[in-house]
């Protein structure tokens, strides 16, 4: 999970990322919110 949150990051554009309640927590806390 973490490459793929480091990509969008580095990619330098814009996107929406939907995530279902139940698999929030699997997201690291400093990579939530607007970026």
């Amino acid at each position: 999970m973490m490459e793929l949150i480091k990509g969008l990051k580095q990619s330098g554009c814009f996107f929406l990322w939907v995530v279902r309640d139940t698999e929030k927590d699997k997201i690291p806390k400093h990579c939530r919110g607007n970026g």
